[in-house]
């Protein structure tokens, strides 16, 4: 099956490991890396659909059955996901989903600070090393 993502070079070091196998999220969240000093809520809203392929991701992986409604939230909160996901997991989901959120509806970050964008960045790379370490790791170096 070929992949419908552009072939773009991923200039973050620290989402380079994901370039390989998981394209998508790599572009992702470069682009909100980039983002961050420019445009935090861009680079948030970036997040957000970084954090909605992680969970597509999860349920896929685990071989989970999606309920009728997928959007996020109820994806989130299903009870199968919920029983086969680490809360602390859940949490960052939760968390950069609800500021993606409000950044996408032309709402201020929290805070409306780099800062805080920063921390949603290092909760997204936390995500991504959970996705790679639990689902990946034979076949990352």
């Amino acid at each position: 099956m070929e992949n419908a993502i552009p072939n773009l070079e991923i200039k973050s070091l620290n989402f380079k490991f994901l370039e390989e196998q998981l394209p998508e999220l790599a572009i992702l969240a470069d682009s909100a890396e980039q983002y961050i000093f420019s445009n935090s809520n861009k680079a948030v809203g970036l997040l957000r659909s970084f954090a909605e392929r992680i969970v597509n991701i999860i349920y896929s992986e685990l071989n989970l059955h999606k309920p009728e409604s997928s959007n996020v939230i109820d994806l989130l909160n299903d009870e199968s996901f919920i029983e086969s996901v680490p809360k602390e997991v859940i949490s960052k989901l939760h968390l950069i989903r609800i500021e993606g959120n409000r950044a996408m509806h032309n709402q201020s970050v929290k805070q409306n600070s780099i800062e805080f964008a920063m921390s949603l960045l290092k909760d997204a790379h936390n995500l991504a090393r959970y996705i790679t370490l639990s689902f990946y790791a034979d076949t990352f170096d």
